[in-house]
């Protein structure tokens, strides 16, 4: 996806032509291309939803009379669960939901504004023409009005930083229009919704330079996070506009892998598809079947090979086995949302949350519950968050009462507790500037003249101290739902809140333990270890696995000693 258009357009035209065998990429050809030459597809990994991964293996056989084909090849035991339910749901037709975003109040500035240019508007009449757009069926009038004030200049103080009107708007005649001359070529050449993107550079605190990280990347640094740049470790201290200062953190492991922006999120369907399928694979233990008929059954449905089917069972087998043995009755499914309490060797708490939702719900809710932990101890609480599952790390010698903590994260107040726990993060000023450029707030071009993007993001940053003193400002309040709704999902997150508060699923908390289960292998490992090496990651997962089975055989397993992190920091809180 990195090559020049060139380099990719040679691609392509030599794969049509049959002069290249084999092309490995990202999701560069994923979207957009016709080559009815290409034989098999092989995903590497779990394309995380069934509608990508149809997509992808549609790059073969793209004919009417010829048959599409392809391999799902698992890189880990998650992934292989999620490949195997995929090809279930893809062979019978279903596909995920598609997630379009509602109510994104910059986007309404843009069309506000050229409605406003091409006539004089009664405000009704414009609301009833934007309120007939899915986007917007759901917008309240008072939203709409407020929308109308920041475009014409009725909040005080913005006019001090250049921010001046671009409309007028008459609230007793209950009409607005265009204001001044330029406002269609401000709009002309500032129209759009895809925001500029560019490289970040990192310097030391005595401003040497580093390298360079890209903008995604530092939006989910969090200050004392740890991460590789040229092959050495850093400790993010600040940003202003786009230069990131860090320190050395030799010897220190990293708490953001390097490869984070390139992850796509598990859909939130084909997560409750897995936890289902999870949920009657242990009513098939329960019920006594034996393992050759349940391989023989995964087989059949999910269209796996021996190997496959085999480790999937395997996996299910130690997590049922494991957790009998702490007493568990209900197993995670998606019915049930086990809590796991696992102390590691370093005598720190870690509440594990069994959520499969995809890290978009997981986000949400990890934050959520770590603000309110943070709160029960008064101290910094560290968070790890996968598809499957999240994970809060308690500083050492700190307690909570894991049925308290759930208890106090409720449908209700959610939503209040993520964005306390994000509105003054990296990630909201980066999409501020977002934000404040497809309203017209921050202009990209002005006469001609390109304003280049730092000096974008350096004015949006001293905007958005002012906004955050304004009564319900419009353009700060799109940030807060775009982090909030699009990059995370919190309204997911309040449903399944609603789902556990109706009785629809269960919250089963498990007894402390000195050994993790093994559906919490992958999440520990994330972190705890520098997971850019993979002789280490494969030695942990090799040191866990042989720890339960010990536990399993009523053996006493030894302690594992994870690398101690620094407790001054915040991950998500």
């Amino acid at each position: 996806s990195s090559l020049s258009r060139d380099t990719r357009l040679d691609v392509e035209d030599r794969l049509k032509n049959g002069k290249m065998r084999a092309v490995v990429t990202s999701t560069s050809l994923e979207l957009g291309l016709d080559i009815g030459s290409i034989d098999v597809v092989a995903q590497i990994g779990s394309p995380k939803s069934i509608s990508r991964c149809i997509q992808r293996i549609g790059r073969s056989g793209h004919s009417l009379d010829r048959v599409s084909k392809g391999y799902l090849i698992a890189m880990e035991r998650d992934a292989l669960v999620e490949n195997a339910v995929i090809c279930m749901h893809a062979m019978k037709g279903n596909l995920d939901r598609v997630y379009i975003p509602k109510g994104a109040l910059d986007v309404l500035a843009q069309h506000i504004v050229g409605m406003a240019i091409e006539r004089r508007w009664k405000v009704q009449d414009a609301y009833n023409v934007v309120s007939r757009s899915y986007c917007y069926h759901g917008l309240s009038i008072e939203t709409f009005r407020r929308v109308l004030k920041y475009l014409s200049g009725g909040y005080q103080g913005l006019d001090r930083y250049r921010v001046y009107g671009k409309i007028w708007y008459d609230e007793e005649q209950d009409e607005f229009g265009r204001k001044g001359s330029m406002i269609r070529v401000i709009y002309s050449t500032n129209i759009g919704t895809i925001p500029d993107e560019v490289a970040v550079k990192v310097y030391t605190l005595d401003s040497k330079w580093v390298g360079n990280i890209e903008e995604e990347f530092l939006e989910r640094l969090s200050k004392g996070d740890i991460f590789v740049l040229g092959g050495k470790t850093h400790e993010f201290i600040s940003a202003k506009g786009f230069r990131a200062y860090v320190r050395n953190a030799e010897g220190v492991k990293p708490t953001i892998p390097s490869w984070f922006s390139e992850m796509l999120p598990l859909s939130f369907d084909l997560g409750e598809a897995i936890g289902k399928l999870r949920g009657q694979i242990f009513d098939m233990f329960k019920q006594n079947y034996t393992m050759k008929n349940i391989v023989s059954l995964i087989k059949s449905e999910t269209f796996s090979d021996d190997y496959a089917a085999n480790a999937i069972v395997s996996y299910m087998k130690a997590e049922y086995d494991f957790l009998k043995l702490l007493g568990v009755k209900g197993f995670p499914s998606d019915k049930n949302m086990v809590v796991e309490n696992f102390v590691d060797g370093l005598g720190r708490s870690n509440l594990i949350f069994h959520t499969m939702f995809g890290r978009r719900v997981n986000d949400a809710l990890s934050r959520a519950y770590a603000n309110v932990a943070k709160q029960m101890t008064n101290r910094n609480v560290m968070v790890t968050v996968n598809d499957s599952a999240f994970m809060l790390t308690l500083a050492k010698n700190n307690k909570v009462d894991a049925s308290i903590l759930v208890r106090r994260v409720t449908s209700k107040n959610v939503k209040a507790l993520l964005l306390d726990a994000v509105k003054h993060t990296e990630m909201v000023r980066r999409r501020f500037r977002h934000c404040s450029t497809r309203a017209f707030m921050v202009l990209k071009n002005y006469k001609g003249y390109e304003i280049t993007v730092a000096k974008q993001q350096t004015n949006a940053e001293i905007l958005m101290k002012l906004c955050e003193g304004l009564d319900s400002f419009p353009v700060l309040e799109e940030a807060y739902r775009e982090v909030t709704e699009d990059l995370m999902d919190v309204n997911t997150a309040t449903k399944v809140l609603q789902d556990i508060e109706r009785g629809k699923r269960n919250v089963v908390i498990c007894n402390e333990s000195d050994v993790p289960s093994p559906f919490s292998h992958d999440l520990i490992i994330m972190g705890y270890t520098d997971v850019v090496l993979m002789h280490d990651r494969k030695e942990l997962l090799e040191s866990l696995h042989e720890m339960v089975m010990k536990r399993i055989k009523g053996e006493k397993p030894a302690p594992l000693i994870l690398k101690k992190k620094k407790w001054d920091r915040v991950s998500h809180v």
